[in-house]
């Protein structure tokens, strides 16, 4: 997992439309704000040594990968109940519906592509009238362009 901190700015995207990837379809998620954890990951590592391979390749640990946990696309809004795209976002949140999101810094070249549903969207209470809201992205398919 990355977690990135963009000095130039960064936008984060989902399309309009459940199941789209194309490049007119994606609207920003507004109001972002600090890190952004994206996916990534390390393959497990399986021990698997048995008596055969002992018996003929000595008292040596063998291990082969297992499956890598990608982890989630993370990131915070300051959540306005006003905002379409928020309401949208909370909406899917509860439906189940899956899009692709994306993350692109300042620079202009996209970093990260994900499609997968929202797992988590959970809200604070109001603290001086912003309401501060997490979000996490469960993957079913990864794209680093980076």
């Amino acid at each position: 997992m990355a977690t990135v901190r963009f000095g130039g700015g960064a936008k984060v995207e989902k399309t309009a439309t459940s199941g789209s990837s194309s490049a007119a379809d994606f609207v920003e998620i507004e109001n972002v704000k600090g890190d952004i954890q994206y996916p990534g990951g390390q393959a497990a590592r399986i021990e698997v040594q048995n008596h055969t391979t002992i018996r003929l390749q000595g008292r040596k640990k063998l291990y082969t990968a297992g499956l890598t946990d990608t982890s989630n696309l993370k990131f915070m809004i300051h959540y306005d109940c006003d905002d379409t795209g928020h309401k949208a976002l909370l909406a899917a949140q509860e439906a189940g519906t899956k899009f692709v999101y994306r993350i692109t810094p300042g620079e202009g070249n996209t970093k990260v592509t994900v499609y997968g549903a929202i797992g988590n969207f959970q809200r604070t209470d109001p603290e001086n009238e912003i309401v501060k809201c997490d979000f996490e992205v469960f993957p079913e398919v990864v794209v680093n362009n980076a």
